[in-house]
Order: structure tokens, then C-alpha cells, then sequence
């Protein structure tokens, strides 16, 4: 799904950042049920290293891409 898309040039400016709405939507969802299971507020996701990395490593378990 997605390798191939009949989209005119006008639209093709709005739909080249699905993908990455579609990775920050899973890394949104895995934070939000992490902070969920280990009683963290996301605010204080960011100033914690090792939440971050945990993050990283649930994201890496289910195949999303961290990198291009």
C-alpha cells in the first residue's frame, strides 16, 4: 500500500508527508500507553533518557521506522 498513487502534481505536495505523520502517529500512541503503564506524565518524557530509549525500544519491537 502506498508504492503506488495516481495523484495529480498539486496533490502530490500534500500527500508526500503521509509517511511521516503515519510514524510520528505510531510514536505518539507507544508514548502515550508507555507513560500510561509507568505512571509518567508526557511532559517529562522528554527530559528523561531512559523513558526515551524504552520508547525507542517498543517502537523498534513493532517494525516502525526510527530513521530514514
Amino acid at each position: 500500500c502506498g508504492y503506488a498513487a495516481g495523484v495529480s502534481s498539486y496533490a502530490w505536495g500534500e500527500i508526500r508527508v503521509l509517511p511521516n505523520l503515519a510514524v510520528l502517529g505510531d510514536a505518539a500512541g507507544v508514548t502515550a500507553a508507555y507513560c500510561v503503564n509507568n505512571d509518567t506524565i508526557p511532559y517529562y518524557v522528554n527530559y528523561n533518557t531512559t523513558d526515551i530509549a524504552n520508547i525507542q525500544t517498543l517502537l523498534k519491537n513493532s517494525n516502525a521506522l526510527l530513521e530514514k
